[in-house]
């Protein structure tokens, strides 16, 4: 695996996600090309990886959440209607008074001063239809509907981001696969050419042309290849499993992966472009700055809450004493008022000012750990590709060792523990090749996620790349 300072948001990030994931069966994949029987293709992997994301599915809930929110604002602009009803009953004065003229029952006998000072007791039922619409609230409504577009945007960012943790994902899941099927390839070749050898080198023991030190010496070497192989299919088979349930496949599901890793090395680009590129495209930083406007706009929202409010309202209603006799009435007018005094105002300026400031500071740190991991990415892609010529160098001169000392072995010249020390080492440049390849091709992919580049356009170009180089 890379080193930490080379690409921090692979490998533990992998580990993370899937210890979080549950092992489930995946969507059909309509979007993926058809594939060979028993076959899978990367193109066809990293799309079941982003069809099946947890986090990814949990986020379309939160964008249908800022959406929601953002129609909760404009409805604040439209008017409120509400139907309200009530019975009362009673003998005050007032109230019989007020209810016989709204019930349209008032008479000439009811101003006798018997009647205004000792009325009988009366019912009344109202019906109303009450409705209200804001002419100015002081900023208050555009406010929240500006900071909600605000939110909504970030979480549509947020959601990017995630797609290219989906992609990154899988195809750090489908390179490794493709590395541990490579090292176990190597790993049988050498074993299978290393039994033959200590097949042979018993039965020249047997005969005395083999020294017994040099034979038992060989055995060990072996067996150490042996160990090695064993290993190395563990880990090919893993590697199956992890991908599988990244793509939300059962866990035992097979297949032969297609392609193979690139010997080719990227261009990378400066550090000054890369940085450029993740601040002006990373998603996670955008939706970050829309965050800080979302709370720049409620910030100002609350220093205009101290402006007055202008209301208009109208009533409808119909008061009636026996459900067959009433009177209709309506009233309309505007409301207007203001806070004269408002002890908690100055508190919600600060407090929304305080949360301005730091959510600034905030942005200003993911904006300096960006810097940071797009700088030590950069450096350890440049050291990957400073050591991938050696290590090539190294395979090459390894496996030319083994040839010409087989053919030494075969002349008497070499003994069968010098033979097989030369195919372990060989078989150890063969792997470490096979780990800076990964490496470097997992290096440019972290790049590219860094910089907010690892779209869909680059995972294509990535899968041509991979099917390439088979």
């Amino acid at each position: 695996m890379l080193r930490k300072n080379t690409f921090s948001a692979g490998a533990g990030l992998l580990l993370t996600v899937l210890l979080s994931m549950p092992v489930t069966s995946s969507a059909e994949d309509g979007t993926s090309k058809a594939a060979e029987p028993n076959t899978l293709r990367f193109e066809s992997a990293y799309r079941k990886v982003l069809a099946y994301y947890p986090c990814l599915q949990s986020q379309e809930a939160k964008i249908e959440e800022a959406v929601a929110s953002k129609f909760e604002a404009y409805a604040a602009l439209l008017p409120k209607v509400q139907g309200v009803s009530s019975v009362t009953y009673g003998d005050d004065p007032v109230y019989v008074f007020g209810s016989l003229l709204r019930q349209k029952k008032f008479s000439s006998q009811n101003f006798e001063l018997p009647e205004l000072n000792h009325p009988d007791a009366r019912t009344n039922f109202n019906f109303a239809f009450r409705g209200e619409v804001p002419l100015f609230n002081a900023f208050q409504t555009i406010s929240r509907i500006r900071s909600s577009r605000y939110l909504e945007k970030s979480e549509r960012e947020k959601k990017q981001f995630m797609e290219m943790e989906a992609f990154l994902l899988g195809m750090e899941g489908y390179l490794h696969g493709l590395l541990t099927g490579e090292n176990l390839k190597w790993t049988r070749q050498v074993l299978e050419a290393g039994l033959d050898d200590l097949k042979q080198a018993d039965e020249l023991k047997s005969k005395g042309m083999v020294l017994g030190a040099d034979f038992y010496a060989a055995k060990v070497i072996l067996a150490g290849i042996k160990q090695t192989d064993y290993q190395t299919s563990a880990d090919e088979r893993v590697s199956r499993i992890l991908l599988n349930i990244l793509m939300g496949e059962p866990a035992e599901a097979d297949y032969a992966l297609s392609g193979k890793i690139p010997e080719k090395p990227w261009q990378i680009k400066s550090l000054r472009e890369w940085l450029e590129d993740a601040y002006r495209s990373r998603p996670d930083l955008t939706a970050f700055e829309d965050k800080v406007n979302a709370q720049r706009v409620e910030t100002s929202r609350e220093q205009l809450s101290a402006l007055p409010k202008i209301v208009g309202f109208g009533d409808v209603t119909e008061d009636t004493h026996d459900f067959r006799t009433g009177g209709a009435n309506f009233l309309m007018g505007f409301r207007g008022s203001i806070d004269i005094l408002d002890a908690g105002y100055w508190a919600r300026r600060k407090k929304a000012k305080a949360a301005y400031d730091a959510i600034r500071q905030d942005y200003q740190t993911l904006k300096d750990r960006v810097a940071t991991e797009v700088s030590q990415a950069v450096n350890g892609l440049e050291a990957i590709l400073s050591n991938l010529p050696i290590a090539e160098e190294a395979f090459n001169d390894s496996l030319e060792a083994a040839k010409q000392t087989e053919i030494l072995y075969r002349e008497g010249r070499k003994s069968i523990a010098d033979l097989l020390e030369i195919r372990r080492a060989f078989l150890y440049a063969a792997f470490k090749r096979n780990e800076l390849l990964f490496q470097a091709e997992m290096a440019y992919a972290n790049l590219l996620f860094l910089s907010g580049k690892l779209n869909e356009t680059a995972m294509e170009e990535i899968a041509k790349r991979i099917d390439g180089a088979a």
